[in-house]
């Protein structure tokens, strides 16, 4: 016997929904927006009453601090979580840290990542702006359009030459750049238990 229509079909066929979890995303909306403006203010501040040779120190800063945290981000995002299991049972600095670090990855990449490596590529981005400005005020108009592409050319190429670099580096040395990291939190967290216990 031919089954009927409705019952050819499986039933309690449940599609599955992706629920985007809007609640981080917001909260990266808002401090990215926060970061931004108050590094974009305080770095106009600054960048202005310097020197060519501290503006390109400057630079230097926010290019490495941008591919740093981006290694991080990755690194977070590949590393896995048994490495730092065994670690903590014996009780290794840094690596419960470090577990606490994977287990909100998609938090901290984004954090490592987006917040902080686009504030210092708005930030690297002006003191370009400043250095052009300040050879401009030197030479002619030609010369001065021909710097500002060239300054953003490398600072742009710069950034993506040692991304692409430290990506790998991440990837590949994912356990020991996190347990680093996680060594470097601890100190932190170790000064302020100390805090608690004066009070």
């Amino acid at each position: 016997m031919k089954e009927a229509d409705g019952d050819s079909k499986p039933k309690n066929d449940k599609t599955k929904k992706f629920k985007i979890p809007w609640g981080w995303p917001i909260k990266v909306l808002f401090i990215t927006l926060l970061v931004s403006l108050i590094l974009n203010i305080s770095s106009e501040a600054v960048i202005k009453n310097v020197g060519v040779v501290v503006n390109v120190l400057i630079l230097i800063v926010f290019v490495t601090l941008a591919i740093l945290f981006d290694m991080i981000g990755v690194a977070v995002t590949a590393a896995s979580l048994e490495p730092f299991l065994a670690m903590a049972s014996r009780k290794q600095r840094g690596a419960k840290q470090a577990i606490k670090l994977i287990k909100n990855a998609e938090k901290i990449s984004s954090f490592c990542c987006d917040i902080v490596g686009d504030s210092c590529g708005i930030l690297s981005g002006a003191v370009g702006a400043s250095l052009t400005l300040m050879i401009y005020a030197q030479t002619g108009n030609f010369v001065s359009v021909l710097v500002a592409g060239i300054v953003s050319s490398v600072i742009a190429s710069f950034t993506v030459f040692g991304k692409a670099i430290f990506k790998s580096v991440a990837v590949n040395y994912s356990t020991e750049i996190l347990l680093k990291v996680g060594k470097f939190l601890s100190i932190f967290e170790f000064k302020h238990k100390n805090n608690k216990q004066k009070k």
